[in-house]
């Protein structure tokens, strides 16, 4: 039996041994050999998007480079300007109160705001 699948709750629940990874560059499609692979039954969505389906992010595109925006931004300490609000309040209509990265983001002002209260 063969079944074809993206999803990586499927690919979850099999052995490496049982999986059949192929891939399409300049050459045509490939099958990768499974020596190559890491083990997949019972591996975490994310470790599986990341290093089985090769997958560079687990957020869109916009997200990530939003994201990346605000912590560069953050790093540079130029959290209080217009960018830096209006990027950040973008990220939080569409990610919530509650997700990491905004989470990360908030204690990481509140403790560049602590060192600079400090002097």
């Amino acid at each position: 039996m063969i079944i074809a699948t993206h999803s990586p709750h499927v690919i979850g629940n099999i052995t490496s041994n049982e999986l059949r990874v192929m891939t399409k560059d300049d050459n045509g499609i490939k099958l990768i050999d499974n020596y190559n692979l890491s083990e997949t039954y019972g591996k975490s969505i994310g470790d599986i998007l990341s290093t089985t389906m090769k997958l560079d992010s687990l957020r869109n595109e916009d997200i990530t480079d939003k994201l990346n925006k605000v912590c560069e931004l953050l790093n540079k300490n130029l959290y209080d300007t217009e960018e830096f609000k209006n990027l950040f309040d973008y990220l939080k209509t569409y990610l919530g109160d509650l997700d990491k990265d905004i989470m990360r983001i908030r204690l990481d002002i509140s403790v560049r705001n602590k060192k600079n209260v400090k002097g």
